[in-house]
């Protein structure tokens, strides 16, 4: 049937006026809609425009130096981190940051931090800083140009971060919120090279220089963990001034961990080493592979990380070296199978105070980490890894000339050890270049006397060292091909993909380099041949800021020449002087030596009858038996990085050696050995203890053999 259009069905009214209301109910849910997300979207802006703010500050403080206007450089700008309020108008809202601060300072009665002064120090350890931003009292935000959300609209918010700001200079620590690619990480900034002969310029070019400043220890409670900090600063000197350019931050530091349980995630895991790349260090990513946990809370704070992250056995692809902690460590101290595969061998002490393999989860083990700044975070790096050691009299380095002397031996020692390097070099390391000897071709000193040529009876000799990092496979590719190259710039040829040259447009191989030089005066181990006669120099226990004395010689009996040698671990612990961790460390000493001739009208001594060793450990937990000292009763006594040594006098025929220096609160240590005899023991007015040993030499008291002494808690086992 065919329909007509006259007879078609339509729309009544009541439909469209239905119709038309839904329609209008549909736009105005719309246009609600659209107003949330706007004042959604202007929320989520102001909140993170309050977290940059926040985040600003916090690196703002963190960056502190030395104020400018102070002529001996001793006010330090971190006493102007106090409480503040103040505004920051950003996008037309304002925002208020409220900063509050509260001082921490260690207490020694305690072993602890407090917040009250009680030793009246002039700065405190650390602060504690909270920053608050909060908004919500501004007229009006700017959407968009045809849109305003009010206040009432934008309503109130807050934004709080936490902090952390130690009281040594970090100026290089705080992080450059603007960066263009070829710009430095900091604005321009004049800086202060240190003084001579402890801290020396290397010039690394016409006009570029690098210094190591003076490594400050820090001694958690009394003679427990160590934490030793030095930073490494590259400026530039033209006739315009001296600039700031770059600053690498060091912390070596010393822990007690425990081994964990395999992680099943790498998010659960520990990072890989962070590595230098040509031109700032590089971040570890996080893996798979066997991690620790720090075991006490009255060490650094930096050991949560040494713990958990210095332990290898990660699968990685290409330079495998670049994911060891220690890519020159034996292939047997590696394990092969089990819970631990891959890693290198951690160990632990028993009540003797002898290494115990750490083989299960939960054992306990000692660590040593060198800690390296990345954005502001310290993170572990590849370990310290000193390649050259020198010994000079007090006054040498004092002038320019002999400055320039050490410089270039130091640059250009470095770039032929780097340039002989090739393939998988760590398998069978380089000597570093040695230093010249002969004074009469401007070589360095090789002796010194007593009296000094300005008449003093003492004099502060100094060592230092020079410390290489491994050099990752690529880096040494671009560097390869920087040498090759024939003017300034990057070859065609050159990748520069994986590693980036120096922001700087820098071509100088030196800058490329991973190599410092740092003064280990303080740090190493001073001793003598004839042992104490007829020169003797110190060599307290470290104590914090360098309070203690070593390397000073004197002139003790007699006259003659002593060989005076400074010895350390070339690795972390010589930048900690804390206990061996491993049965490699009596290989990984280095020393150097210097002549020191007493000038007396004394005839020279006698010289002694009998050499006696022995090892010092401690088998209790916070006591450092590099901390305990020596002295003999008819024989000359010296600590050593490990032990002692001593000269028995030719005449004497009642030879005692006192072992002192031992204390921990609440437990009876007793110091043992099961070779000598005991002859007496006590503590003095300090309560320290101290014990008498016979050291007479007897067939049954063979020279040849080592004398070990122990420090135990309740008695000798």
């Amino acid at each position: 049937m065919k329909i007509s259009a006259r007879s078609q069905p339509g729309f009544s009214l009541l439909e469209l006026v239905i119709g038309l209301f839904l329609f209008s109910v549909g736009m105005l849910a719309l246009a609600s809609l659209q107003g949330q997300l706007t004042r959604s979207q202007a929320d989520a802006n102001v909140r993170s425009v309050a977290t940059n703010i926040a985040e600003e500050q916090i690196e703002l403080i963190r960056g502190f130096g030395l104020i400018d206007n102070d002529p001996l450089s001793s006010i330090p700008a971190y006493g102007d981190i106090q409480n503040r309020t103040f505004t920051v108008r950003r996008g037309n809202v304002d925002y208020v940051v409220v900063m509050q601060v509260t001082d921490y300072y260690y207490d020694l009665l305690t072993g602890g931090f407090d917040t009250s002064n009680t030793d009246g120090l002039a700065v405190s350890d650390f602060k504690d800083v909270t920053v608050n931003v909060s908004w919500g009292s501004t007229p009006g935000f700017r959407v968009s140009d045809s849109r305003e959300i009010s206040s009432e609209d934008l309503g109130t918010g807050k934004i709080e971060l936490t902090a952390i700001i130690s009281s040594v200079t970090t100026q290089g620590a705080a992080r450059s919120t603007t960066q263009g690619d070829t710009k430095s990480l900091l604005p321009d900034v004049s800086y202060t090279p240190g003084s001579n002969p402890d801290i020396v310029s290397l010039r690394l070019g016409e006009t570029r220089l690098k210094e190591s400043t003076q490594p400050e220890p820090r001694v958690y409670r009394a003679d427990e963990k160590v934490e030793t900090r030095f930073d490494v600063v590259t400026y530039s000197q033209t006739g315009d001034g001296t600039l700031f350019l770059r600053r690498e931050e060091f912390i070596g530091v010393s822990c007690d961990c425990e081994m964990s349980a395999l992680p099943v995630t790498a998010e659960e895991g520990g990072r890989l080493p962070t590595t230098w790349a040509a031109d700032e260090y590089e971040r570890g990513e996080l893996a798979i592979k066997p991690t620790g946990i720090s075991s006490s809370n009255m060490q650094s704070i930096f050991c949560n990380e040494c713990c958990r992250d210095h332990h290898d056995g990660a699968s990685v692809t290409g330079d495998t070296a670049a994911a060891l902690y220690d890519p020159f460590r034996s292939p047997g101290d590696y394990w092969g199978s089990d819970t631990f595969k891959g890693d290198h061998k951690h160990y632990g002490r028993n009540s003797r105070g002898e290494l115990v393999l750490a083989q299960s989860v939960g054992d306990s083990y000692m660590e040593a980490c060198r800690m390296v700044r990345v954005n502001g975070f310290m993170r572990v790096g590849q370990d310290f890894r000193q390649e050259g050691r020198n010994v000079f009299p007090e006054n040498y380095l004092d002038e320019e000339s002999e400055v320039n002397d050490y410089s270039n031996w130091v640059t250009a020692s470095t770039n032929m050890f780097e340039n002989a390097l090739s393939g998988d070099y760590e398998s069978a390391p380089l000597t570093f270049p040695s230093p010249p000897l002969a004074p009469a071709i401007g070589g360095f000193p090789i002796a010194t006397t007593l009296p000094t040529s300005l008449g003093a009876e003492t004099q502060q000799l100094r060592s230092r060292g020079v410390y290489v990092d491994y050099l990752r496979e690529d880096l040494r590719t671009a560097i390869d091909c920087l040498r090759a190259l024939p003017v300034d710039g990057i070859a065609a040829d050159c990748d520069s993909d994986t590693i980036q040259f120096d922001k700087s447009s820098s071509t100088n191989v030196l800058e490329l380099i991973p190599f410092f030089d740092v003064q280990l005066t303080w740090l190493n181990r001073w001793s003598e041949k004839p042992t104490n006669q007829p020169v003797d120099t110190t060599n307290e226990p470290v104590l914090t800021d360098n309070a203690h004395s070593r390397g000073v010689a004197s002139i003790t009996t007699g006259s003659g020449t002593s060989t005076v040698t400074a010895s350390g671990h070339k690795g972390n612990l010589g930048l900690t002087d804390t206990d061996p961790i491993e049965p490699e460390f009596f290989s990984q000493i280095r020393t150097a030596k210097l002549a020191v001739s007493a000038l007396t009208s004394a005839p020279p001594p006698a010289p002694g009858k009998a050499i006696i060793r022995g090892v010092i450990t401690s088998g209790v937990t916070g006591l450092r038996a590099t901390d305990i000292q020596v002295e003999g009763s008819g024989a000359f006594c010296n600590r050593l990085p490990d032990g002692y040594i001593c000269e028995i006098s030719v005449h004497a025929t009642d030879v005692t050696l006192k072992v002192f220096n031992y204390k921990k609160l609440t437990l009876s240590l007793a110091a043992c050995s099961e070779t000598l005899t005991k002859l007496s023991s006590g503590t003095d007015a300090t309560g320290r203890g101290f014990t008498y040993f016979n050291l007479a030499p007897s067939p049954e008291l063979d020279s040849t053999i080592s004398h070990d002494v122990s420090i135990q808690v309740d008695g000798c086992l």
